[in-house]
């Protein structure tokens, strides 16, 4: 992946272009900006979809407030350390924990 802002594709060697690669589950891409972007949406997403499947188990206020810490928070705890948090999703977190508590 060519790193910075480029105009053309590099066609060296053969090597097919793309606008972003995904390393350990943050999508880069070719600014920060859209790093940022396309990175939040996909944990966003998976967030998401997490606190749907495990709303239907049957715990306890103090068990769905440690799922809340330990499982759903996670990923966005790991995410955080390579991209800053946008207000958006911000908001989006406290529905979705709100939410399945």
């Amino acid at each position: 992946m060519a790193l910075g802002s480029w105009i053309a594709p590099a066609t060296e060697l053969g090597i097919a272009f793309h606008d972003s690669i995904k390393v350990f589950g943050v999508n880069f891409g070719p600014s920060i900006p859209q790093t940022m972007k396309y990175s939040w949406a996909g944990i966003m997403h998976a967030v998401r979809i997490q606190a749907r499947k495990a709303y239907t188990t049957s715990l306890c206020f103090a068990q769905r407030i440690r799922y809340v810490q330990f499982c759903l928070l996670a990923k966005i705890w790991y995410m955080a350390q390579f991209s800053p948090l946008i207000t958006n999703h911000a908001q989006q977190i406290t529905t979705i924990c709100t939410w399945f508590i």
